[in-house]
């Protein structure tokens, strides 16, 4: 069975996405850089606040904001301190959000069914308002400027033009580093109804305990009420002055004390003193395929067919056609 998908091969990402920023510099990693059009004879610019650039390239070059660094291929442009786009193939995308979401010891079954999902998410719908995703985990994990392992490209090659589907369409497929020992269904995490995710029992995956301590102070001043007086209304809501979902919560205390903290949305508090325990299962929103099982299974010589079915059962694989 095939699936109708646009003509266009390209992604838009939305890059440095919610960060305020001053400055970028562009540095190419091989061939040269084109700028407006018209390929110059330096190999690195800096674009200070305010400034406008159109850049192109053929091959890999690096992207920073001084902070944060991104490999890319194609096209970067933008205006520095407001929105900064790229424009990358959907190969190309891959083969980078691969390098960025999945560490170099992941077996190639493992990875194929990684390319699989991400292509799935990135043909979708569109997950930002002005592009199609960003380049944050939020989205996809772009890498890092490095040296790009074979078995990555080879990802990219061996699953050429599939995708997961429910009912004939391609559903926004997700990746998790540790389930916690249970994927959850898209629904209970996002509160949005999502027919082809369904919670499954991993027995592949060695389930991650997690504890993080906060002074309780550090949590009053979060929202219009005290740390007291929040309410968690079921598993999917919580009363902080406001109704917001508990992944939105999540949300806003891994931007206040950063990723790798507060480890997934599905946690608990525990009052110990001056202090507050937050407490959970899992890395990630754990939903769709966890990366510790599906490295197991592979190892184990599963194919990606089985992995992928294992995560999705519902879903059915399905080559796009143009």
């Amino acid at each position: 069975m095939s699936v109708w998908v646009r003509a266009d091969d390209s992604i838009s990402v939305c890059l440095f996405w919610r960060r305020p920023i001053d400055k970028i510099i562009v540095q190419s990693l091989g061939d040269r850089l084109y700028i407006n059009d018209s390929p110059s004879i330096i190999d690195s610019f800096l674009f200070e606040y305010g400034e406008k650039f159109d850049i192109l390239c053929n091959s890999e070059f690096y992207i920073s904001d001084g902070n944060t660094e991104r490999m890319l291929i194609g096209r970067v442009f933008g205006c520095v301190g407001k929105q900064i786009f790229a424009k990358i193939h959907l190969d190309d995308w891959l083969l980078l959000t691969l390098l960025g979401e999945f560490p170099s010891n992941t077996p190639q079954s493992a990875l194929d069914a990684g390319a699989v999902i991400l292509r799935s998410f990135a043909l979708s719908y569109k997950h930002h308002k002005n592009c199609d995703v960003c380049d944050r985990t939020h989205c996809a994990l772009l890498c890092k400027p490095q040296s790009i392992p074979r078995k990555y490209r080879k990802a990219v090659e061996n699953t050429k033009n599939l995708v997961l589907t429910y009912n004939d369409v391609i559903i926004p497929a997700t990746i998790t580093a540790n389930c916690g020992g249970n994927t959850l269904p898209a629904e209970k995490v996002w509160g949005v109804s999502a027919q082809w995710s369904v919670g499954v029992p991993d027995s592949f995956c060695s389930p991650l305990h997690w504890q993080y301590n906060v002074e309780s102070s550090r949590l009053d001043t979060l929202f219009d009420i005290p740390f007291s007086r929040w309410k968690f209304q079921n598993d999917t809501s919580v009363y902080v002055g406001k109704y917001i979902t508990t992944f939105e919560l999540w949300d806003t205390l891994v931007n206040i004390f950063d990723w790798g903290t507060i480890k997934s949305p599905t946690f608990t508090f525990q009052v110990v003193g001056d202090s507050i325990a937050i407490s959970g299962d899992g890395f990630g929103h754990r939903v769709g395929l966890c990366q510790d099982g599906a490295t197991v299974m592979a190892n184990r010589g599963y194919t990606m067919e089985e992995i992928l079915l294992y995560y999705f059962p519902l879903a059915k694989i399905t080559y796009l056609k143009k």
